[in-house]
């Protein structure tokens, strides 16, 4: 690796031999791909034929292109003293101001990606459920009641049984209520993603040292699939701001001088996690929940075992509580109950077909094992590049070595995994595979890990100065990866994210475009047609929940026929009514409900229909 230190040429090679890959992908992704249109949002496993695709060219073409953009930092950090001079300028970076820095980026990037990229939009219909409940919770309860001629009411994810609610967890909707107070629900998550940073620091820190917190925040920051989960309203990104605090507070609870409150805050925010996702939080925790009791010890270990168990005592009996006024059972859970409710309703505006009827609940599905480890290796395949970005973004935590904390982590990567084992599909692709998305947390901090470790390794191998370039490898291509993610990968992931987002947003643009009064607007299925971003498609199929108390300028009701349609309108004499229709141009447009004739359009495909009204 001996230069000659009068030619630059020397150190650009590299440069632009990753320069010359990086062009040779984007030209077959641009001429045989159809650019950045991959065929996303077909595919709750394995990656789209078309997607896949882009990936096999990306992990080879990004891995070359990495190691040589990685060879060349190497070569310009060696040079004149400039290595010493970077790694003292690293470590006298002040820790406080690294953190708040961080943070305000934290919060900043998912911001920006929900303003420009998402343009507000949502990704999945989870998202207007969870809005609906935080509406709810925001005003104290954790049911709506239903309205009258209820069906065209009914929609996917929802409870409609003389109660409405969502048939998720409380625990996001609770966190996403500040937001409806603020007027800001879209960007709560964008705050969770910042108070996240303060706690990924201190752990790291911890793990490897002050330098290594400093890298993994830029990590955390760079992964496109944090950053963009936390662009929408989905629960993942306050789950892992919870997993990350509790995990902090389970390592300060373990020091000598831990005060009581330190395991008190320790059950509160796993019960939070819990509340957010409770698979989750179980994958990720119970292997922190078992090092935790292995710290208690001594004269305080009771006092403090009763402080960790009068908050989780108090969460859980809330949690029950909630279960038993949603459900009219402690036991049963708001997912039970929707699959109970879609079968007493006929699969009517459903999340499940009727074929389904007399089958399992289908969040997790036993009994095929070959199946089960079929999913569990694709979840792996899609976070694999979808977690940083990288061709290989699970490539360093395997060399995160021993440790009883990394050994803990390690656990819960493997405890997650076996928790859902059975379940039915790693996720929806267009953003994250999100049935495994808090593998991130522990994944993240063992990379770290095994960067630092790798580093550690390699130091002792040779003397200045070749001792310095073999030391500067690990972060070298580290920061190579993370080069080619945002050169190669990001743009192309982004791109179709985009389009999908465009796509979602036309009935509202259209909407605001109208200028509409007091309405009603009838919605037949599918809501979005995504014939702007073919061949990607996204995650939202049904129409927007309105507000717990049908109170908005315009409510959305599902298309029945027209002569329902009309017999629902005399509920709202003081709104006009429209049915919302796609023409052939993929434009939305309005029609007024008074200028069509019975049987202008055909009626829904739902059974009883001619029961509504009578």
């Amino acid at each position: 690796m001996t230069l000659d230190k009068t030619s630059h040429l020397g150190y650009l090679l590299p440069f632009a031999g990753a320069a010359l890959v990086l062009l040779l992908l984007d030209a077959a992704t641009a001429n045989l791909m159809s650019g950045s249109e991959l065929d996303l949002g077909t595919s709750l496993n394995l990656p789209t034929p078309g997607y896949a695709r882009y990936l096999a060219l990306y992990m080879l073409y990004g891995s070359l292109a990495a190691g040589l953009i990685a060879v060349g930092l190497v070569r310009l950090v060696s040079t004149g003293g400039l290595e010493r001079r970077l790694a003292d300028a690293w470590r006298a970076a002040d820790d406080r101001k690294w953190i708040v820095y961080a943070s305000v980026f934290a919060l900043l990037i998912p911001a920006a990606l929900r303003t420009f990229l998402l343009q507000g939009a949502p990704l999945t219909d989870d998202e207007s459920a969870y809005r609906y409940m935080a509406q709810l919770v925001a005003s104290g309860r954790v049911y709506g009641d239903s309205p009258a001629l209820k069906l065209f009411f009914d929609n996917r994810f929802m409870v409609n049984d003389g109660k409405v609610f969502a048939h998720f967890f409380i625990g996001w909707p609770a966190l996403l209520a500040p937001g409806v107070w603020l007027g800001i629900p879209g960007f709560m998550n964008s705050i969770y993603s910042a108070l996240t940073v303060p706690a990924l620091f201190a752990v790291l820190r911890r793990l490897a040292g002050s330098g290594w917190a400093k890298g993994g925040t830029l990590l955390y920051l760079s992964s496109p699939m944090l950053m963009v989960t936390a662009a929408t309203e989905t629960s993942h990104t306050s789950c892992v701001a919870a997993l990350a605090w509790f995990t902090l507070l389970v390592l300060r609870s373990r020091d000598a001088d831990a005060p009581w409150w330190v395991h008190s805050a320790a059950a509160t925010v796993f019960c939070v996690a819990f509340f957010i996702r409770p698979s989750s939080a179980l994958g990720v925790g119970l292997p922190l929940l078992a090092w935790w009791l292995l710290g208690l010890r001594g004269r305080a270990a009771m006092r403090h075992f009763a402080a960790f168990a009068v908050p989780a005592v108090v969460l859980a009996a809330l949690f029950l509580t909630v279960n038993k006024l949603q459900t009219g059972s402690y036991f049963e859970v708001a997912y039970q109950r929707a699959y109970t409710y879609a079968v007493e309703n006929d699969f009517r505006f459903s999340l499940w077909p009727k074929e389904v009827d007399g089958g399992a609940f289908n969040e997790l599905v036993f009994g095929d094992p070959r199946r089960a480890l079929a999913i569990t290796g694709a979840a792996l395949a899609r976070l694999n590049v979808t977690f940083l970005g990288w061709p290989c973004s699970l490539l360093f935590g395997l060399f995160a070595g021993r440790g009883r904390l990394r050994a803990t982590l390690l656990l819960s990567c493997l405890c997650y995994l076996a928790l859902h084992f059975y379940t039915n599909n790693v996720g929806i692709d267009t953003f994250a595979p999100m049935h495994f998305f808090e593998l991130a947390w522990p994944a993240l901090l063992l990379s770290v890990c095994g960067l630092e470790r790798i580093t550690r390794a390699l130091a002792g191998l040779a003397g200045p100065p070749e001792g310095w370039r073999v030391r500067w490898l690990p972060a070298a291509l580290a920061c190579a990866l993370v080069i080619t993610s945002l050169i190669a990968y990001v743009p192309v992931r982004f791109a179709a994210i985009g389009k999908v987002a465009g796509n979602v947003a036309l009935p509202f643009e259209a909407l605001r475009e109208a200028g509409m009064g007091p309405s009603v607007i009838f919605v037949q299925k599918p809501f979005i047609q995504y014939c702007k971003s073919a061949p990607t498609r996204g995650w939202v199929f049904v129409r927007p929940n309105n507000d717990p108390e049908l109170t908005n300028d315009v409510l959305w009701a599902n298309h029945l026929s027209i002569e329902k349609n009309q017999l629902l309108m005399r509920r709202f004499p003081d709104r006009e009514g429209f049915v919302m229709a796609w023409d052939r141009d993929c434009r939305v447009v309005f029609i007024p409900l008074a200028n069509l004739a019975p049987g202008a359009l055909p009626d829904a495909p739902v059974s009883g229909i001619e029961e509504v009204g009578t």
